[in-house]
């Protein structure tokens, strides 16, 4: 009876698959979504932020627009790439901002905090006024939602005032790990 018990505890379904050990997860997914507070999954890997994440919102009937942000991250590819044919005509540096998360409702990014800060302190911007600004090329964000799946740690990333701001914007998180490693643990999963 207890094992039964257990089990139950351990496993959450999103609607349209099981996962085992992510009922925090899936109640904070829940929180953020109906609240539009964004939040950061964050903890070591292998546990599932991501899949539970895409799988939250396929249950939804959503298709986020989910981006891998880390050391590679450029301006032109965080911007929805760059337009040549202004840039050919005028000599202007604008974005395709409707390629980019700015034109979707939810977002999913993975490993933000590995981006570069000048792309964070751009983000934070953004996040902040809920408008893309770069010189006379002005974009309303659509963004509602945004969940970050991270391995990363707040305290490992904040490392400067704009960092921190930035943390402001992802008020909800969770740090995504079991609550042991026991063999019992192991044998729910399986």
């Amino acid at each position: 009876m207890a094992v039964a018990k257990t089990k139950a505890k351990a496993v959450v379904s999103t609607g349209t698959t099981e996962f085992v050990f992510m009922d925090k997860s899936k109640e904070l997914l829940d929180i953020g979504f109906s609240t539009g507070n964004n939040i950061v999954l964050f903890g070591p890997g292998g546990h599932g932020k991501s899949e539970l994440t895409n799988e939250f919102f396929k249950a939804k009937g959503i298709t986020p627009y989910t981006i891998t942000m880390g050391t590679g991250m450029t301006t032109d590819r965080m911007f929805g790439g760059l337009d040549i044919p202004t840039f050919e005509q005028t000599g202007k540096i604008e974005y395709l901002v409707e390629n980019s998360f700015m034109n979707s409702e939810y977002v999913v990014f993975e490993e933000l905090f590995d981006a570069p800060d000048f792309i964070l302190e751009q983000l934070k911007d953004i996040l902040s006024s809920k408008v893309f600004r770069n010189g006379t090329q002005v974009f309303p964000i659509k963004t509602k939602f945004i969940v970050c799946c991270t391995n990363r740690t707040r305290e490992e990333f904040s490392k400067n005032m704009s960092l921190k701001a930035l943390m402001e914007r992802f008020p909800l998180e969770l740090n995504v790990i079991w609550d042991n490693y026991t063999e019992h643990s192991y044998k729910a999963l399986l």
